[in-house]
């Protein structure tokens, strides 16, 4: 059975012989066949489904609210509001923020941001990693047995310079988790043939 669809979204597809080209010749994949989050962006397809997906998130309403059991209060004159709704860093407005840490979701399956905390304790800045840079490892309780902890984050930036981050000092989302840890890594190469064969049948 073939699939029917309008010819907008077809377009979003490359051609049959264009995508075994690319899939061939390394444009989706690595030399080892690999498909990473640089070249699945190759793909139109890819590139088109990321950005309308983390432009739908970044633009969606975000409130802070309190909640006492009894009633609910939007706060708006938090600091932590500023953070979510208007500026999250001195460099990503709020929009922009959002719309990269959906984008590293889609992309990577994790997305990071360091929190910045004020003197008196308050989140002034939600600063994005970049999830390729990231470690996530169980910190262990070695009283009275080892058993998992908390998390701890070791981050290494673009000078190579090492860093080592508690739990409460990183936002991280996951997507699909086998582990509570880290969202699948296999993911994106599992889904890589069958969207190749899904592609050729829209565009066929």
């Amino acid at each position: 059975m073939r699939i029917k669809l309008p010819s907008f979204i077809r377009r979003l597809f490359a051609g049959p012989s264009e995508l075994r080209a690319q899939a061939m010749t390394g444009g989706m994949a690595r030399p080892d066949g690999r498909v990473t989050p640089a070249t699945s962006l190759s793909i139109t397809a890819v590139l088109a489904c990321v950005r309308v997906l983390a432009e739908s998130v970044a633009q969606l309403p975000l409130h802070l609210i309190r909640d006492d059991g009894r009633t609910k209060t939007r706060l708006i004159n938090a600091p932590l509001y500023r953070v979510l709704h208007a500026q999250a860093n001195l460099r990503h407005t709020s929009f922009e923020f959002r719309e990269m840490m959906q984008a590293h979701l889609a992309l990577r399956g994790n997305a990071y941001a360091y929190k910045r905390y004020s003197a008196d304790g308050q989140i002034e800045e939600l600063v994005p990693l970049d999830p390729d840079r990231m470690d996530v490892f169980h910190l262990r309780i070695v009283e009275p047995t080892p058993t998992p902890g908390r998390l701890g984050y070791l981050y290494r930036d673009k000078f190579n310079e090492r860093y080592k981050l508690t739990q409460d000092e990183v936002l991280h989302l996951r997507g699909l988790s086998f582990d509570g840890v880290l969202a699948s890594r296999r993911s994106l190469n599992a889904a890589a043939p069958s969207s190749w064969r899904f592609s050729q049948r829209l565009t066929d």
